[in-house]
């Protein structure tokens, strides 16, 4: 993909990976600092952590990050098909970045939540469905 983006610019493309990198990280650390949602009766907190720390309204906060992350696709896509000219340092900062953070953001999201609503023996296969559902996305991706 950082090669079709930066149509064959060897220097683009690495800088494409080196920030996407960055971009996991930056993600990553951004999710350590959220609050961790909590299934209904377990533990207490403050009124306004209690409603942050739903996880059905962290799934909705998903969708949302998902849904400001099209446009971004959008963009790599008619950039690499060829209609987006030289975005250069733009394109790596003002695109790339946010969309590979929020991404890794919304990913780390999605395991969690998923693994605080699974109840019991369940547990053992959230980690399996979640890459399992992830690769689809990229088998899909690549026949796109």
């Amino acid at each position: 993909l950082a090669n079709q983006i930066a149509h064959g610019s060897y220097d683009f493309s690495q800088e494409l990976l080196f920030t996407k990198l960055l971009g996991d990280f930056v993600g990553r650390g951004v999710f350590l600092l959220l609050p961790k949602p909590r299934t209904p009766g377990r533990g207490r907190g403050r009124r306004c952590c209690a409603a942050c720390r739903s996880p059905q309204r962290q799934a909705m906060l998903v969708w949302l990050i998902e849904l400001c992350r099209a446009p971004l696709w959008v963009t790599l896509y008619l950039r690499a098909l060829g209609g987006g000219g030289d975005g250069g340092q733009a394109l790596l900062w003002g695109v790339w970045l946010p969309l590979i953070s929020s991404g890794a953001l919304s990913a780390s999201m999605c395991l969690e939540i998923a693994a605080t609503v699974v109840q019991g023996e369940g547990k053992r296969k959230v980690p399996l469905v979640m890459s399992c559902s992830v690769y689809t996305g990229f088998s899909s991706g690549i026949v796109v």
